[in-house]
């Protein structure tokens, strides 16, 4: 029997957390972090403040992020290059130089809509000193969706915003999938993805939700992964959260890992915790997200080793293994949903569906950088070593979770962290975009090889019947 979940609550993000009740609509469609309201501090650290100028009508109650500090007069980097998460990754030298995005497209593929994401976009877009959004919204299927679901409306704009304030000038397209039961939204999305990818010619795709490998019956993986194969043939990096729930799912009490993230065409992210200061030093390493939040990881069962793991074959054995990389999971967002106490203005976000977006920044600022798009991003991460290519590991933390034994961080490639994360944005851009393009779709018979497999699936991927044959 395949397990349906729903996440109906909030995840607090201050000092401790707590995961949302598994009640109410059975819903297979999982969003890899759920966002909260937080009138305390933010998780990254800094204090509250009265709502800045630009919250135009919000309530007096709605908080701010921590104030920026005022831009250096004269200063070559823009404004909204002085915020100290920015700082953490170094991105202002990057955006001095011209590298923003520009030319690129991000989509961001989501069930439900929010129909005021350009109105925040804007109010978040003002307060970080960034360009405004260029958005496109395209309501997938039969017609836009119905009933806003206010959890579904702060994650999407979650998405958007977190993506705008790592890539500032890379074009938005938000794509509205209509919610639904079982696997039908996720084959709905994997239908929008591979249309996107082969008509509205975007860059990066950001998918920060997903769902057990367990609920995937074998015969239907192949029809369902047809969109990331589009994606595939046309260069598109996919980005996927690899989840909130450790190395499990709730509920199950064993060790799975969530699909799409587990996909070998899909670059899978996990979540760290970055302790920086106000100017954007990091006061402390970087630590693998656990607790009550921790990040998703674990071996794969439906897909053997890809070929580009091959070298952490000691980890991984002969599983495909997640995560690729890891990326901050705590941030600041702005949304205002009515009716909807958890949306009245800013709050923080807790999770690898923040993850996921800001690496798909990172994925379009190096795609503007190599002039071209990178596509499949995994075998060029895992050539990536060491601070020279800006990689910063991540070698503390477990997973753990759910009584459900995790994996801890370690020297070198582990699965809570990846390669680990990125430690200055320039450098690893540029080792990204020194790279040429890697095509895993080949015709048949010289497809990416998969390794050995560990169960039926078989070794080879074929591109042209849209699965793994």
């Amino acid at each position: 029997m395949r397990p349906q979940f729903s996440v109906t609550g909030p995840v607090w993000c201050p000092q401790r957390s707590f995961r949302p009740a598994l009640r109410g609509r059975r819903r297979l469609w999982w969003p890899a972090g759920v966002l909260a309201v937080v009138v305390v501090a933010a998780c990254g650290g800094g204090g509250s403040s009265p709502a800045a100028a630009g919250d135009s009508g919000s309530p007096a109650t709605v908080t701010a992020p921590p104030q920026l500090e005022a831009c250096v007069a004269g200063s070559r980097v823009p404004c909204y290059g002085q915020d100290p998460l920015h700082r953490v990754y170094d991105l202002g030298a990057l955006y001095a130089r011209g590298i923003t995005g520009a030319g690129t497209t991000v989509a961001v593929v989501d069930d439900g809509a929010n129909p005021w994401a350009r109105r925040d976009l804007a109010v978040f877009d003002r307060f970080f000193r960034l360009p405004p959004a260029e958005l496109r919204v395209l309501a997938w299927g039969r017609g836009a969706p119905g009933r806003v679901d206010p959890a579904a409306a702060r994650e999407d704009i979650g998405d958007l915003e977190l993506a705008h304030f790592i890539a500032p000038r890379a074009r938005l397209l938000y794509v509205q999938v209509r919610p639904g039961q079982g696997l039908a939204p996720v084959a709905e999305a994997m239908a929008a993805l591979g249309a996107v990818a082969a008509r509205q010619h975007i860059s990066v795709a950001s998918l920060s939700w997903g769902i057990p490998e367990t609920a995937i019956a074998r015969g239907k993986l192949a029809a369902l992964r047809a969109g990331l194969v589009s994606a595939a043939r046309q260069h598109v990096s996919v980005i996927a959260a690899t989840g909130d729930s450790g190395p499990t799912w709730p509920g199950l009490g064993r060790r799975v890992v969530a699909w799409p993230a587990s996909d070998p065409l899909v670059t899978a992210v996990g979540g760290d915790v970055v302790q920086a200061g106000p100017s954007g030093q990091r006061l402390r390493p970087d630590t693998v997200a656990g607790g009550l939040n921790a990040t998703g990881a674990g071996l794969s069962a439906l897909f053997p080793r890809p070929s580009y793991q091959n070298h952490v074959a000691r980890v991984v054995g002969d599983h495909r293994g997640i995560a690729d990389v890891s990326m901050d999971c705590a941030m600041w967002v702005y949304a205002r949903i009515p009716n909807d106490p958890q949306a009245t203005g800013w709050f923080s976000v807790c999770g690898t569906s923040l993850a996921a977006p800001m690496f798909a920044g990172i994925a379009a600022l190096a795609d503007q950088q190599a002039g071209h798009r990178l596509g499949l991003l995994n075998p060029l991460l895992y050539r990536l070593h060491g601070p020279g290519d800006g990689v910063l590991d991540v070698t503390s933390g477990s997973n753990t979770d759910d009584g459900v034994r995790g994996f801890r961080a370690t020297h070198g490639f582990d699965l809570p962290s990846g390669i680990g994360t990125v430690g200055s944005a320039p450098e690893f851009i540029t080792a990204l975009a020194g790279h040429q393009p890697f095509t895993p779709c080949q015709p048949a018979g010289r497809g990416m090889s998969l390794g050995t497999s560990p169960s039926a699936v078989p070794a080879t991927l074929e591109c042209s019947t849209g699965g793994l044959r």
